[in-house]
């Protein structure tokens, strides 16, 4: 048996005790790459799942070019990727707006399909001008001229995403809940896309029904 000096013993110790924790610290930090690349992988999933749906949700506004039939199934595919007390789509035509469709609370007497209201004082002027989707988190002091009629019917907060055909605005998309506060930063983001995405469905069916029109008038 030998016997090494103190002063070894320690280095050695010490020595043996430094390896040990880089061991484990290189342990530790393999785990954590692992975990990360795991959240990765499931954020991307997510965002995937997410794409795919916002595209369904847009691509079923050309299913049909019967207003009525196509905006029945994006309503459907829209349900399954936000929860809603209303929606409705917006368009601008010579200055004003015309709601192009919409469903859930008051859709009869509020705002009802084919009406007709100024775009000045309401919130797609501002969309228009900036170009971005707008969260009104509660709506319980109004800012815009639409929201009062909304507050009448309890709701409190909505979000509102450009159409863009192109580079051009051609409306908005508005999904609107009871609570205030009640959309997360996902589902804003989610209505920002789906904004983008939706815009040539509706360009097609304005298409056809100018087209009809014309026919009609002939």
């Amino acid at each position: 048996r030998i016997i090494l000096p103190v002063g070894v013993q320690l280095i050695l110790g010490f020595v043996v005790g430094s390896l040990v924790e880089r061991l484990r610290d290189e342990r530790r930090g393999a785990r954590a790459q692992v975990a990360e690349a795991e959240t990765l992988r499931d954020e991307l999933g997510r965002r995937a799942d997410i794409l795919d749906a916002t595209n369904r949700a847009a691509r079923a506004l050309g299913s049909s070019l019967d207003l009525n039939q196509a905006f029945a199934v994006f309503i459907r595919e829209l349900r399954g990727l936000i929860a809603f007390e209303r929606t409705a789509i917006v368009l601008l035509e010579d200055g004003n707006l015309r709601v192009f469709a919409a469903a859930g609370e008051g859709v009869e007497s509020v705002f009802p399909p084919g009406s007709v209201a100024s775009v000045e004082g309401s919130v797609v002027q501002d969309i228009v001008a900036g170009g971005q989707t707008l969260y009104r988190e509660d709506m319980s002091e109004p800012k815009y001229a639409e929201e009062n009629d909304f507050l009448a019917l309890g709701l409190r907060s909505r979000v509102v995403s450009p159409l863009l055909s192109g580079a051009q605005t051609i409306g908005a998309i508005s999904v609107v809940r009871r609570e205030p506060g009640a959309f997360s930063d996902g589902e804003i983001e989610l209505l920002s896309l789906l904004g983008r995405l939706v815009g040539s469905g509706i360009q097609n069916i304005r298409a056809y029904e100018a087209e009809r029109t014309t026919v009609e008038e002939l």
